[in-house]
């Protein structure tokens, strides 16, 4: 049997999440093994998905991603707003490949998008 080939998989994260309304629900220090800080996570779910999928049936409203951001203090999230990842990194995983994992280099709130119910 061939090993590591998902080392040579790339998923496109920022083609992925362009067509997507994404929501930080919560934020929370993000820390290593040894319990020392190390970043900010945070809590984010799709809120719309206007992505043409070959499957048109197919959507991903709903899902969350725990998105993990090194090297930045949390931001406070009082309640659900919009953001854009910057520069997202995503990593497809599990026995089906229908896991991700996303991390990035920053996250930029996206103010007046979201009213105060979640509605946008």
């Amino acid at each position: 049997m061939t090993k590591k080939l998902l080392e040579f998989q790339n998923f496109e994260a920022e083609r992925f999440l362009k067509d997507k309304t994404l929501l930080a629900m919560k934020s929370e220090v993000l820390k290593n093994q040894n319990r020392e800080n190390i970043g900010a996570k945070y809590t984010i779910i799709v809120w719309e998905d206007n992505t043409k999928y070959k499957d048109e049936s197919v959507s991903n409203v709903g899902d969350t991603y725990n998105v993990k951001i090194e090297g930045k203090e949390p931001l406070d999230i009082d309640k659900p707003v919009q953001v854009k990842l910057v520069n997202p990194v995503g990593k497809v995983w599990g026995d089906f490949n229908s896991n991700l994992s996303l991390s990035a280099s920053d996250l930029r709130f996206i103010e007046g998008k979201v009213k105060d119910d979640g509605t946008s």
